[in-house]
């Protein structure tokens, strides 16, 4: 039985492609916005982290789903899609 629920290797670069023509062509305005909002996302959790590591921890938690959520630039997670032209 076949569960066509599954993405299929084609049909993941197929929305890779779609996902990076979008940032491509994203504003550069609500590009640095959303960057600066996933810097803020981050920082609020290393000051919590700085006052109680407990609590430092969940607002590093809370910070990351932010960040997923609002689906800000966060500069560690987006590194890796630079490749090196020639």
């Amino acid at each position: 039985m076949e569960n066509n629920s599954l993405n299929v290797p084609q049909k993941i670069v197929e929305d890779n492609i779609k996902a990076a023509v979008g940032k491509v062509n994203m504003p550069l305005g609500k590009m640095l916005l959303l960057g600066i909002f996933a810097g803020i996302f981050i920082g609020i959790a290393g000051m919590g982290f700085l006052a109680n590591k407990t609590v430092g921890m969940f607002l590093f938690a809370f910070g990351l789903c932010a960040v997923i959520s609002y689906e800000a630039k966060l500069f560690t997670g987006k590194i890796g899609n630079l490749n090196k032209t020639n």
